[in-house]
């Protein structure tokens, strides 16, 4: 079976703990993983982030998230995972397939929303924005402080 566009929109989370955590999920689903950016202190996160993989009901049954607390220093602190089917929530052969799953949290407590989409037409999808407001970070690394102020100096006209 050829492989189509998954389209994974991760929404947002609930019930996750009762302190302040400043939350990020990985996703993986076959051998491509993405990760969203990590929210502001909350215990109730939303992302509304999109990311898409090449899938084929054959090869990729199965996509996995982990929801991370971002520390600033040491490591971060796994706070759940889930693991979902996708094919058991997408109709594949039917054209596109849409689902909104809520997944439970294991090694911790909450819910997972997610939105999937299938597209069996697309061909070679990529990273892409979601249509909801997209907090994806551009590859290109900022400018550190220094440069920033060597260039200052340069721009005066002493």
């Amino acid at each position: 079976m050829e492989p189509g566009a998954l389209r994974v929109v991760i929404m947002d989370a609930k019930d996750m703990s009762t302190g302040d955590v400043k939350p990020y999920v990985i996703v993986r689903v076959g051998d491509k993983e993405y990760k969203t950016k990590h929210s502001h202190k909350t215990a109730t996160p939303e992302w509304n982030e999109s990311f898409t993989f090449s899938a084929s009901p054959a090869a990729q049954p199965r996509l996995h998230a982990w929801i991370y607390d971002h520390k600033t220093l040491g490591k971060d602190k796994l706070l759940g995972s889930a693991e979902i089917d996708l094919w058991r929530h997408l109709q594949h052969g039917a054209g596109v397939s849409s689902a909104d799953v809520h997944a439970e949290l294991r090694e911790g407590q909450g819910k997972l929303r997610l939105r999937l989409e299938f597209d069996p037409e697309a061909i070679s999808p990529t990273r892409s924005r979601s249509s909801f407001q997209s907090t994806e970070r551009p590859p290109v690394s900022s400018p550190s402080r220094f440069s920033l102020s060597r260039r200052r100096g340069a721009d005066r006209d002493d």
